[in-house]
């Protein structure tokens, strides 16, 4: 039984060593390396996945939300019609190309500068939205 019980935790272990890959990017240049594959069209690759898996939850948990923007002014996050992720990645690799001051930034940040930069995204301010 103790042995039984030893196979599978290192089984366990095992299996849960091929997902150290999807940890998050710790930078906003870290980001950008798994994003470059959209800047030339790349076959499907493990980067790219990565990129496009990213971006697609950062705007499923931001669409619609409020959030405290640079001024710590709350506003309502809206993403234009017909954004795709592709637009996303191409979009945050040219900011990213012309502001290298935030390569040290967390992914979410430079990613949201990088979309209301580009119009990708709009805030509002919340106090707005019932007028």
């Amino acid at each position: 039984m103790k042995t039984r019980m030893r196979i599978c935790q290192l089984l366990f272990l095992f299996c849960l060593s091929g997902i150290a890959y999807a940890a998050p990017a710790a930078t906003a240049d870290a980001f950008r390396k798994s994003c470059e594959p959209f800047r030339s069209n790349a076959k499907p690759s493990l980067d790219k996945a990565f990129c496009r898996g990213y971006l697609i939850g950062w705007r499923s948990g931001l669409e619609g939300a409020q959030v405290s923007d640079d001024k710590n002014v709350m506003q309502i996050v809206t993403f234009g019609s017909g954004v795709s992720d592709a637009d996303m990645a191409k979009s945050f690799l040219t900011y990213m190309d012309n502001h290298p001051e935030e390569k040290d930034a967390m992914p979410k940040i430079a990613l949201m500068h990088a979309m209301v930069s580009g119009g990708l995204v709009k805030l509002t301010p919340a106090q707005d939205q019932g007028k």
